[in-house]
């Protein structure tokens, strides 16, 4: 009987595939992030007994599909591997078959499609069954392979332990109200928000990193640094954004880009400004009127070649106005119509919906209520990391100092 590992860290559509693939004749095991798996596909060759095929998701917390496809091809393990991706994304698919990919299907998964697609691939393999194996080669590659998912294992969970108490961010203590809610796909890498106190105000950034590996965490973390180093200066948001493009201009070689929203509120004379690199922009929504002001983003995303320039652009606020900053994994968020099979976004006018809805209520349970409404239109399912956060302006503003 055919052996099928399937790897995805949403239980419920593990379970799923699990027991569709049960019906349809296969035997099947489960693991719930790339890490287990790796170990579970090393375990299986070095004995002699691989499985027939892999299954994965792309998107999992520390090692992602496209790294765990990676690694056991460079261990010289040829077990086919059909990826499972939330969106249709043409580079990363170039890229998946590159390391080694076979397939493809797109969430949600349709089990007539996979089921035709496993077949297709089981009845055109060979390289499993007709290479020639030896035990003794065997025994002493699974004790090489096992150091090397210890090792492995071990330097993972040390980034994430680090990455996640380097980017954590502390809300107590600021000039102005904050909350916020945030989902992250992976451990490594995505959003990074933070803010900081200065004289008479409060600067805050957002930026949205691609990826979620180690590389991805590496930039997130000179985003902290250089945050760090020009918050509190004259001009900060363009100073600031042109030292993050330098440093991803200087790192290509990552193929990695990113946006960034700086924010400088200045509670004494009650104005504002902001800096966009590529990112949404901000809404000053009034909850007595339930009236909205955008700020439109834009501007070059982070990495972007040659002398850019990162526009600053000035407003007025009034204590009874709240800010809103959002990535673009919240307003990407969607829902498949059972009925018809369309794809319907948040978008925009979704989440303002969602938030008027809720203006009545105190800073913290308005985005707790908006962030439930949202998490129950994507069925808990998003695409990309997903950030709202909201800020609120205190009503002593016009006599604040650090």
């Amino acid at each position: 009987m055919e052996r099928i590992l399937i790897v995805d860290d949403e239980a419920d559509l593990a379970f799923s595939l699990e027991v569709a693939l049960n019906m349809a004749g296969f035997r099947t095991s489960v693991s719930l992030d790339g890490v287990e798996a790796l170990e579970k596909i090393v375990d299986s060759w070095s004995i002699g007994l691989p499985y027939s095929l892999i299954i994965t998701d792309i998107r999992m917390p520390g090692l992602n599909g496209r790294e765990l496809i990676w690694e056991i091809r460079r261990r010289g393990i040829y077990t086919p591997v059909m990826a499972i991706t939330g969106y249709s994304d043409k580079e990363m698919m170039v890229d998946l078959m590159r390391v080694g990919c076979t397939d493809f299907l797109e969430k949600p998964v349709d089990m007539v499609e996979l089921l035709r697609n496993i077949r297709w691939i089981l009845e055109g393999r060979h390289t499993l069954r007709e290479a020639p194996y030896s035990s003794s080669l065997a025994t002493r590659d699974a004790d090489l392979s096992k150091r090397d998912y210890e090792y492995l294992r071990t330097q993972i969970e040390s980034a994430v332990n680090s990455y996640s108490q380097i980017v954590k961010f502390n809300p107590e203590g600021l000039n102005v109200k904050v909350a916020y809610r945030y989902t992250s796909l992976g451990s490594l890498g995505g959003d990074y928000f933070a803010a900081r106190n200065v004289d008479g105000g409060v600067e805050a950034l957002v930026a949205d990193v691609a990826g979620h590996d180690l590389g991805a965490s590496y930039h997130t973390v000179f985003i902290k640094a250089l945050f760090d180093q020009y918050f509190g200066s004259p001009r900060a948001g363009e100073s600031l954004m042109k030292a993050l493009n330098d440093k991803f201009s200087d790192t290509l070689d990552f193929n990695r880009m990113a946006t960034a929203l700086y924010v400088k509120l200045d509670l004494n004379a009650m104005k504002g400004e902001v800096v966009s690199a590529g990112h949404s922009g901000l809404m000053l929504f009034n909850p007595a009127t339930g009236s909205v002001r955008r700020l439109s983003g834009g501007g070059p995303a982070l990495g972007a070649l040659g002398e850019m320039n990162f526009e600053r652009v000035e407003f007025t606020f009034n204590y009874s106005e709240l800010i809103f900053i959002h990535t673009d994994g919240l307003l990407n968020a969607s829902q498949v119509d059972g009925r018809t099979g369309v794809r319907k976004r948040l978008a925009e006018a979704g989440l303002l919906g969602f938030i008027g809805s809720h203006r009545k209520l105190s800073l913290e349970d308005m985005v707790g209520h908006v962030w439930d409404d949202i998490t129950s239109f994507c069925r808990r399912r998003f695409s990309d990391d997903a950030l709202l956060l909201a800020m609120e302006i205190p009503m002593e503003a016009g006599n604040v100092h650090d």
